[in-house]
C-alpha cells in the first residue's frame, strides 16, 4: 500500500471494526495496523477487509488480514509465474516442432550412429 491508501485504509478498518462493536482504531494502533500491512499490495488488503464480515464472525486483527492477503499475493506471484514459464517453453521451441513418428526414427538413427 501507499501513502496515498491510508485514509481509505483506515477508513475500511474502522467501519469493520464498528460492525463487530469494537472502538475505532487510536492512532498508536493505526501505525501498527499499517507496520504490519504497508508492504501488501492494495486490492489484496482492501478485498480482504472488504469481506471480512460476511467470512468471519470476530473483528480482524493484523495478522489475520496480513495471513489473507499474503496468501492472495503469493498465490498472484505463483501463477505469474506459472504462466512466465509456460510463455518461455513456448518460446524456445522451435516454429512448427512437434513430435513426429518420422522425428522419432531420425532420433534413434543418429543415436545409434554416434554409438559407431
Amino acid at each position: 500500500m501507499t501513502e496515498h491508501d491510508k485514509p481509505e485504509f483506515f477508513s475500511r478498518l474502522n467501519a469493520i471494526m464498528e460492525v463487530f462493536g469494537k472502538l475505532k482504531v487510536t492512532t498508536a494502533a493505526a501505525q501498527v495496523w499499517w507496520d504490519a500491512l504497508r508492504d501488501l499490495p492494495t486490492p489484496d488488503v482492501f478485498g480482504c477487509l472488504s469481506y471480512w464480515a460476511q467470512t468471519n464472525t470476530k473483528a480482524p486483527a493484523p495478522a489475520d488480514v496480513w495471513k489473507i492477503a499474503n496468501e492472495h499475493r503469493t498465490n498472484h506471484i505463483e501463477a505469474r509465474a506459472k504462466q512466465e514459464r509456460m510463455e518461455n517453453i513456448g518460446q524456445a521451441l522451435p516454429d512448427g516442432w512437434a513430435p513426429t513418428p518420422y522425428g522419432r526414427e531420425m532420433a534413434k538413427r543418429l543415436k545409434a550412429m554416434v554409438k559407431l
